[in-house]
């Protein structure tokens, strides 16, 4: 993928309007894990996490930033065990992906263009990837977006495992019947959505589907909280979350 070195454009930063080359832009994406330059080496990580993974019956959760902007990406399994239930899908390993908290954020037209680049992948015969339905409304205000799949605003992250918040939150935020619910990923502040089991197989078919994940108490919480004013130096931020349940292989 080629960015052309055309009119720059301009995005807003505390101290005023910041001009945006061509060659920034180029820089950016060639930072992305899935640009040529790195492509070779992601996809064999990749393997090797999964491979770990399945041999210790550990989940694996990547952390990682530096593209000035946030999303939530995911590989998972086509098997119908897999569909069913996420915590059943050892190839499930979730990119939280969080940018510089003091960097400008790309122009929302790199937001659009990624979006719409979107697809799904497929990374072996029984593994896919794609992108996690993640920020249906801005931060602070809640008008509607119209593409939920990057966020391109000051963010920062945070993982928590669900057995170190207290109970009372929990019960607060997800109820106190969690059994067959899954939950899906989305702004913290509003009542939870969720799913059952066929509505989740159904999610689970479609790229970039909304597909829901099980309340596991030796899971953890992983949220982008997401900067709603870059004007303001004391500006609120909205958070939006995903549970990432831990890993049980059936036999």
């Amino acid at each position: 993928m080629t960015v052309p070195e055309v009119a720059a454009s301009t995005r807003e930063t505390l101290a005023g309007p910041e001009a945006v080359t061509g060659q920034e832009l180029l820089d950016d994406m060639n930072d992305h894990w899935c640009s040529h330059t790195h492509k070779r080496e992601r996809n064999k990580l990749m393997k090797r996490l999964i491979d770990f993974g399945k041999a210790n019956n550990v989940r694996i959760t990547i952390l990682s930033g530096d593209v000035h902007l946030c999303c939530v990406s995911r590989f998972r399994g086509t098997s119908e065990t897999s569909k069913a239930n996420p915590k059943n899908d050892p190839n499930f390993i979730t990119n939280l992906i969080s940018s510089a908290i003091v960097n400008a954020p790309p122009p929302s037209g790199m937001a659009r263009f990624l979006s719409m680049r979107a697809r799904k992948h497929r990374f072996q015969k029984d593994v896919v990837e794609d992108m996690i339905p993640l920020f249906s409304v801005e931060p602070g205000t809640g008008k509607h977006r119209l593409h939920e799949l990057f966020m391109n605003k000051r963010n920062y992250s945070d993982l928590i495992p669900i057995a170190n918040i207290p109970r009372d939150q929990l019960l607060r935020r997800y109820g106190d019947i969690t059994t067959d619910k899954f939950y899906v990923p989305g702004v913290v502040g509003e009542n939870m959505t969720f799913a059952n089991k066929t509505e989740n197989i159904a999610a689970a078919s479609k790229t970039n589907g909304p597909i829901g994940y099980p309340f596991d108490p030796e899971g953890v919480i992983a949220t982008l909280r997401v900067e709603a004013d870059m004007t303001d130096v004391n500006s609120e931020t909205g958070a939006y979350e995903l549970l990432v349940p831990s890993l049980e292989v059936k036999k």
